[in-house]
């Protein structure tokens, strides 16, 4: 097969010593000797090294050799130069004249010594780009060469030992119950009270009259206009080589179809015209070698489906090692445009990738000189900068490192817009308090200002009343003046817009003594300047090498400020100065916070090109940076943020996004669909996710960005996040995401807890006490986390307790084997437990009607997605809902107990219950369990025989089985072999001999009522009010009139009360204490419930009962011990039975009975009667 030369590119026979047409010796290949290279290990953290690389990815240790030395290892790293540090960038005339000059003498110089060295054929078919830098960083590229410095300098800072990098051992963290409670009980509190969602309801007003001149409406994620991608199709995988040294190539069906590829050398005047736009289009200037013409038959505006593949063979085209470091590819376009290509150096070969036609060049940045910036340059005076201006520039450490553009003209308008704005709610506060003030002085019945101006002017009309309204008229005129001026005099928001309104009005622009500086330009640029210096000192990022530049923009973009990239320029800052007109502590807060969010999009441009970065990502460790951001600059030493941590960090309160798979920005599920018109807004609130996985891994982000270079093309958030913190696989970023979600769970109950919470994040399920059972269908999310709302609703009034079961499908563990259940602000194993089949909720109290249990569903990323026009992998589970059962009729037959059980019916909750579980209890010790299949249970009594019942290993005693109760409890099915049953509530115990258990009614008659020390009071008034009135006989009626009437009050009250009646329930229980009772006492209306515990004597049927809670609190909040008044007396009662007629079963019960209270406060008796109304305890509220 014939070759080509590869100094002039003509045809050469395979055996041919020479070319014929140039006359150079063609050069033998010989086969290459495949070395075999021993492992190579880090020596920092032991892990083992790919081989020829430079760094460890583990801990980023720099290895001692490199490839430029023993050409051995291999090298890998990225190229791409949009970032490089431009010469005559910002320079003067004459300063671009001498650099140019020096770079023509340095052309010549490298033409001669290449010549020399013959290592560069004419320029007839082979051409290069060689362009003199005078200073670069460019991105992917590991090393910034610094004059002075032997070898370079490492900016992954590890020898440093900067915070966040070192090797420790990962470990996971987890909140403790007790935080999560404390956590959960503020937000349940804040909640009831109204105040859950003020957190970011601090003043944070913004004025929409701005006009500027820079901007762009655009955001920064933007990538290319105007270009129609072609539709996918087949395509056949091609290699084609070309006598340049360069072969293309395309995989299969990366293309719309099959096509030719053309690589051709321009021709001389192509050459001219591109060497005469070297200089503006690339940034410097330089000598151009060559280029080559593009054709795969494309349209300049049609761009492929997919990549085709360009790799160059460096030391064919005569480059030496030295250069390869310094290699740029660019793209130009049918319209001039110039694009830099990120490509790939991977030893002596270079890989890019291109989707369009074009004319390829390839530039060789020789030299090298960083910015070097080691301090900040405080602000004095305005010594560096003048807004009146419209473009200066800020310095860091003497150099010019951002430029900060504006439209100084606007500026009045913006000033005055601001000034309006302020001063009409300022009118709006002060009209409000004279109004309020007035009404109260003039006993006004009016609830506004305008409904007092038309009663004012009605009263205009009547000539009586005239005088009066005028009056009123003018003292409201007065008052608003007044408060008016004392809020203008007052108010530091006011008083400094109108002092820079008239500080610009005043000043005279031409005269640099006079020029004076707005607050908000000079906050924006101490906010640039104090998180420059934070992102390169603390932090130890690589910075951008151009002059980074940020518009002070009056067009509203949502937000505070935006980094955009144009496609053929660097990154640039806009801040929307329409979000910084109130000026208040909450607004610069927020824009600190901001601008170091912004510039770090600039800073990822340094690591990862904008064609390759993965958009979501980008935004989401830039919301974790600006948490970062608030944590430092909350612990400044001047100026700190002072604001809620809620109300600058605004962008998180989203948290609904979450249910949005990670790798995506559109899904949908049973419920809906969930969608992000704004990409950012649905990527801020995933921040809190990286900072957990960079927190839990100790990683810098240096290595995080150093990591998310070193991937190969465009690749999905899930992919950079393995690779950024080293998780390697599916199962370890599936494990790290369950446990982010556990320890994020109060936000995730947070947002479920909103009114209008998003339905897809949060969806309703009803779980209803007619059917008792709902089945809830899952669908794969890859990394997701949704809360269900799950409400259970009573059906009969007594089920004030509920357990509940939720059981898995026969295939969810299968299909759904990364998801993850969590009731929320349940404690795990206390308050619910994972079983064989599912999850049970432990038996609690109904709280309230709108009763819900937040189930937290998280899932991971190792099980198979449910995506597109069919879900093809899903699953699910049901709920069933297990309510308090009624009480067991028990009978007591002496050696056993016969116990009728309620009747299971038809009830679709039942289907999860497969017996019934008796518990026979003495006080607080279970004695028996009992377990009764669903089977059995019908109209005939269960037997249990209790002969041989023991407490402690003795025999119980005759008066231990009186105090026998028997407990009812349902049973999910297949549990109660396990040793860990799962019980629904228990019923109310049913006592073996205890008649008087149940719910009666109560009647109090009150008798006799006085209070001794009112009594004793009234008669040394009456003393004191004859003292008093020493003889004067009107002074003496005055006083004995209101005397007369206070005892008239009181004997009325007394007399009342004497005479009064109040009806109510009982609850009597059995206690957990031997041989004790419990009682609750609720009268009619609004008094409080009364708690007893005291003996039942069943010889005489006596009840006995004394006050247990004597604590009484009153509508003010105050709170009583009754019993240091004596009001707290207890209760002896009788009880009577009589035999019923209808239900020779159960007698009739009453019982009668008194209470007494003598003391100085209060002496009174009453006598109590009722009757036995139920066996079943009724809850009194």
């Amino acid at each position: 097969m014939a070759g080509f030369c590869k100094y002039c590119g003509a045809k050469i026979a395979d055996d041919a010593g020479f070319c014929q047409n140039c006359g150079k010796a063609v050069e033998r290949q010989r086969p290459e000797k495949m070395g075999v290279q021993s492992p190579k290990f880090c020596r920092r953290c032991g892990k083992e090294m790919i081989s020829g690389a430079q760094f460890c990815r583990e801990c980023g240790w720099k290895a001692e050799s490199s490839a430029s030395k023993s050409g051995s290892p291999v090298q890998d790293k990225r190229i791409s130069g949009q970032h490089m540090r431009i010469p005559g960038q910002g320079a003067s005339e004459a300063e671009r004249y001498r650099q140019n000059s020096a770079i023509r003498h340095q052309k010549v110089q490298m033409m001669k010594s290449q010549r020399r060295k013959g290592s560069i054929a004419p320029l007839i078919a082979l051409v290069l780009v060689v362009a003199l830098f005078t200073g670069f960083i460019f991105p992917g590229f590991l090393r910034v060469k610094l004059p002075g410095i032997p070898g370079g300098l490492t900016d992954l800072v590890n020898e440093k030992l900067k915070p966040g990098t070192s090797t420790r051992d990962k470990y996971t963290a987890k909140v403790s119950q007790e935080k999560l409670k404390e956590e959960y009980d503020a937000i349940d509190a804040a909640f009831e009270n109204g105040t859950l969602f003020d957190d970011n309801k601090e003043n944070d007003t913004r004025y929409e009259n701005y006009d500027w001149i820079y901007g762009d409406s655009l955001g920064w994620e933007e990538e290319r206009e105007g270009l129609t991608v072609l539709p996918e199709g087949k395509s056949k995988a091609f290699k084609k080589e070309t006598p340049y040294g360069i072969t293309i190539s395309a995989e299969e069906n990366a293309l719309d179809k099959d096509r030719e590829f053309k690589l051709e050398a321009v021709d001389a005047a192509g050459y001219e015209k591109l060497d005469a736009e070297l200089p503006d289009a690339a940034g410097a200037s330089g000598l151009l070698i060559g280029a080559w013409e593009i054709d795969a038959g494309l349209g300049d505006s049609e761009v492929l489906p997919g990549y085709y593949t360009m790799d160059f063979d460096l030391e064919a085209m005569g480059l030496e090692a030295s250069d390869y470091d310094a290699l740029r590819f660019y793209r130009v376009d049918d319209a001039g445009k110039w694009q830099e290509y990120p490509a790939r150096l991977n030893g002596d070969k270079v890989t890019i990738e291109a989707d369009q036609n074009s004319i390829l060049l390839i530039a060789l940045a020789a030299g090298g000189f960083a910015v070097l910036a080691d301090s900040y340059t405080a602000y004095a005076g305005g010594a560096y900068f003048n807004p009146y201006t419209g473009t200066f520039d800020l310095k860091y450490n003497g150099q010019k490192v951002m430029q900060v553009m504006l439209d100084r003209k606007s500026f009045l308008g913006a000033l005055e817009s601001g000034n309006s704005e302020l001063h009409n709610e300022l009118e709006t506060k002060a009209k409000k308090e004279a109004f309020e003030q007035i009404k109260k002085e003039e006993n006004l019945y009016v609830e506004s200002i305008g409904e007092m101006n038309n009663e004012l002017n009605a009263w205009s009309k009547d000539p009586d009343m005239k005088n009066y309204a005028v009056r009123i008229k003018k003292k409201f005129k007065k008052r608003y003046e007044a408060i008016l001026k004392e809020k203008e005099d007052n108010d530091p928001d006011y008083k400094r817009i109108k002092k820079n309104l008239e500080d610009y009005k005043n000043s005279e622009l031409n005269i640099p003594e006079f020029r004076t500086e707005l607050e908000a330009v000079e906050k924006v640029c101490l906010s640039a300047l104090k998180a420059w210096q934070w992102l390169k000192e603390d932090l130890g990022l690589r910075m951008p090498t151009y002059q980074f530049r940020i518009e002070l923009s009056g067009e509203d973009k949502g937000a505070y400020g935006a980094t955009l990239t144009p496609a053929l320029s660097n990154p640039y800052m806009v801040i929307s100065m329409a979000y910084l007109g109130r000026g208040d502590k909450l607004t610069y807060d927020k824009l600190l916070c901001t601008v170091c969010h912004e510039l770090f999009h600039a800073v990822q441009r340094c690591y990862v090109s904008k064609l390759l970065a993965t958009y979501k990502f980008d935004e989401m460790s830039a919301q974790d940076l600006e948490c970062m951001a608030y944590d430092h600059f909350k612990e400044a030493g001047s100026d700190p943020i002072t604001s809620k941590r809620e109300s600058v960090l605004d962008n998180l309160s989203d948290v609904y996004w979450f249910a949005l798979p990670l790798d995506g920005f559109k899904t949908s599920y049973p419920e809906g669909t969930l969608s992000a018109g704004d990409s950012a807004s649905a990527s801020y609130p995933l921040g809190p996710f990286v900072t957990y996985l960079r927190e839990q891994n100790d990683v810098s982000y240096p290595l995080v960005l150093t990591r998310y270079h070193s991937l190969l093309g465009k690749r999905a958030v899930t992919t950079v996040l393995k690779e950024a913190f080293a998780l390697e696989s599916d199962e370890g970023l599936t494990e790290s995401y369950h446990a982010f979600a556990e320890y994020y769970q109060t936000k995730f109950y947070k947002e479920a807890l909103k009114d209008n919470v998003n339905a897809v994040f949060s969806p309703l399920t009803r779980l209803s006490g007619n059917s008792g059972k709902v089945k809830v269908d899952l669908l794969n999310k890859n990394y997701t986390t949704r809360v269900r709302r799950i409400q259970p609703t009573k059906l009969v009034e007594k089920w004030n307790e509920y357990a509940m079961v939720l059981k898995y499908d026969d295939d969810y563990k299968e299909a759904m084997s990364d998801m993850k259940l969590i009731p929320l602000k349940l404690k795990e194993n206390e308050e619910y437990r994972e079983y064989a089949d599912g999850l049970f909720v432990e038996p609690r109290k109904w709280t309230s009607d709108n009763e819900t249990i937040y189930l937290m569903e998280v899932d991971g990323g190792t099980a198979d997605a449910s995506e597109g026009w069919v879900w093809n992998n899903y699953s699910g589970y049901t709920l069933y809902l297990m309510p308090k059962p009624d009480q067991p009729e028990v009978t007591d037959l002496g050696e056993e107990l016969s116990v009728k059980l309620p009747i299971f019916g038809e009830w679709p909750g039942y289907e999860i219950v497969d017996s019934y579980v008796l518990t026979i209890r003495l006080g607080k010790k279970d004695l028996r369990q009992i377990q009764i299949m669903k089977k059995d249970v019908d109209l005939e009594p269960v037997k249990i025989d209790i002969s041989d019942l023991k407490l402690d290993g003795k025999k119980l005693t005759q008066e231990q089985r009186k105090e026998l109760v028997v407990i009812l409890q349902e049973c999910v099915e297949g549990t109660f072999k396990s040793g860990e049953p799962c019980l629904g509530p228990e019923s109310d115990p049913q006592a073996i001999t205890g008649d008087i258990y149940g719910t009666w009614e109560i009647e109090s008659y009150m008798e006799g009522y006085n209070s001794p020390m009112l009594d004793q009071y009234i008669n040394m008034m009456g003393s004191a009010a004859g003292a008093a009135a020493g003889g004067d006989d009107a002074v003496g009626k005055i006083v004995g009139d209101s005397l007369k009437q206070y005892t008239d009050q009181y004997s009325k009250i007394s007399g009342d009360l004497a005479s009064s009646a109040a009806k109510g329930k009982m609850v009597i229980k059995p206690s957990q204490e031997n041989g004790r009772v419990e009682a609750a006492v609720k009268f009619e209306g609004d008094a409080p419930l009364e708690k007893y515990t005291g003996t039942y004597d069943e010889t005489t049927m006596i009840l006995k009962l004394e006050r247990k809670d004597t604590n009484y609190t009153d509508s003010k909040g105050n709170t009583y011990d009754l019993s240091g008044f004596g009001l707290a007396p207890g209760m002896e009662l009788t009880i009577y039975k009589d035999v019923n007629e209808k239900d020779p079963d159960h007698p009739i019960m009453t019982f009668e009975g008194s209470t007494a209270v003598n003391n100085q406060f209060a002496s009174f008796s009453s006598k109590l009667k009722g009757k036995k109304i139920s066996d079943e305890f009724q809850e009194l509220k």
